[in-house]
């Protein structure tokens, strides 16, 4: 455990705002580092900076096309010309769970590429792939809506699914990796 008393928050909040800054006007900030030390300062930054950092890294190192959200069809073309939606989730010693929010089954896509970076193992990256009848049975089976009640969202045709699941030793995660894993990223 933390002794709070060897901690120099000043220090410490003068980092975390140097490398903010550092990142306001870089879109993609970290790209030149390896995985490990781009996560670290991703988990610097807000949520809302690092998720779409996160994503464009991985486009880049996997050599995919990133195409406009507009075209409703997912976040990025492969290499075999399929549309696939991209999800990333972090486990962290405050939050044990992988998070799979905004999942759009009405998108007309291959399928789904997840990837689970575990911040409490040097960002351990495991890549999931699910087609999308995949992605429909695991909804089935453990998704819920992501935003709104069931009544408020009666009369919405396209409604957000999300997936949760506690990251470790279960069922759910052991069922993941027999039918989904496709390898460990980078």
């Amino acid at each position: 455990m933390i002794d709070n008393g060897d901690i120099d928050y000043d220090y410490l909040n003068e980092s975390i705002s140097k490398i903010r800054g550092e990142a306001a006007n870089d879109p993609e900030y970290g790209f030149n580092d390896d995985w490990r030390t781009f996560m670290s300062k991703m988990m610097l930054l807000t949520t809302q900076s690092q998720g779409s950092r996160i994503q464009n890294y991985i486009v880049k190192e996997k050599g995919w096309k990133k195409i406009p959200s507009s075209l409703d069809r997912g976040d990025v073309i492969n290499e075999n010309g399929e549309y696939f939606e991209i999800k990333t989730s972090i486990i962290t010693s405050s939050n044990p769970y992988v998070n799979i929010v905004q999942i759009r089954l009405w998108q007309k896509i291959n399928g789904y590429y997840i990837f689970v970076i575990d911040a409490t193992n040097n960002y351990e990256t495991t890549q999931f792939t699910l087609s999308k009848s995949d992605m429909i049975n695991e909804v089935k089976q453990i998704g819920s809506l992501s935003h709104g009640t069931a009544n408020a969202n009666k009369l919405n045709t396209n409604k957000e699914q999300s997936i949760h699941f506690i990251w470790g030793d279960n069922q759910i995660c052991k069922r993941w990796f027999e039918k989904y894993e496709n390898n460990s990223f980078p």
